[in-house]
């Protein structure tokens, strides 16, 4: 599910069978399953000036909305609509590594949300 707390917009994503991906923090081996049959995804993208420095930030919650792990990076010049984009295609590509079952990403962009639920 996409959602969007402040507009409640939500679609389902799909199902993930990509190879569980290696994490520093994290997972130390591919072969690790995944240990979640669902998860919470909060992602937030972010630019200093448009286009500008930007950055990207991951927070990964179990079922029960505890805390799992979380990604940040530079991701360079970008936009804003960029930077919130790749926050969630990180976010999915990250997510093999903890559930293949179930994923609900949460975002503060209005614009994204409704592209990605194809309401704009």
């Amino acid at each position: 599910m996409l959602r969007n707390g402040v507009y409640g917009l939500c679609t389902k994503i799909g199902d993930f069978m990509k190879p569980a991906q290696k994490l520093n923090n994290i997972k130390g081996s591919y072969l690790i399953m995944p240990d979640h049959l669902e998860i919470h995804i909060h992602t937030d993208g972010a630019s200093r000036g448009n286009p500008g420095s930007s950055s990207i930030g991951i927070v990964f919650l179990n079922s029960n909305r505890e805390f799992i792990a979380e990604y940040k990076e530079c991701i360079g010049v970008a936009t804003n609509n960029v930077a919130e984009y790749t926050a969630i295609i990180k976010a999915l590509e990250l997510a093999t590594a903890y559930c293949r079952k179930k994923v609900t990403v949460w975002s503060d962009s209005e614009i994204v949300v409704k592209q990605l639920n194809g309401l704009q």
